[in-house]
């Protein structure tokens, strides 16, 4: 049995989580907290996103080889779609898990919001919304 401590800021933490209302705009608030990478995965990995890394490693090194600022220009094209397209899937993945924390009971939207604080090192900026969400 692994037996964890909680550290001051978590207790604060868990404290602010407590006595707060669980109302939509602190869950979300909390969510855009989160950085970007946590929603990447599995899609990174598969499909078009992976076609898109493909292509621009391709395009990076035929520029390399050939020296062409055309292919420089046609990576930075390219990269601007494939940063466009990971924006999209973070927005869709943050919307979802708000939807999701929203339709569980209070104890336990405290509870994944909680782990997700904890699991980012979120407990400064989570705890500087304590006068904004005031009790």
């Amino acid at each position: 049995m692994i037996i964890m401590t909680l550290s001051y800021k978590d207790l604060e933490v868990k404290e602010f989580l407590a006595t707060r209302q669980m109302t939509r705009e602190l869950v979300k608030q909390c969510i855009a907290m989160l950085p970007d990478r946590e929603f990447y995965y599995p899609e990174i990995e598969c499909g078009d996103l992976k076609d898109y890394q493909i292509d621009l490693n391709n395009l990076i090194g035929q520029a390399r080889q050939e020296r062409d600022v055309q292919l420089y220009a046609n990576h930075d094209y390219l990269r601007r779609e494939y940063d466009e397209q990971l924006l999209k899937l973070v927005l869709l993945k943050r919307h979802l898990l708000t939807f999701g924390i929203l339709m569980q009971d209070d104890d336990k939207r405290r509870e994944i919001l909680f782990r997700l604080i904890q699991e980012n090192c979120l407990q400064r900026r989570v705890l500087s919304l304590k006068e904004r969400f005031r009790m």
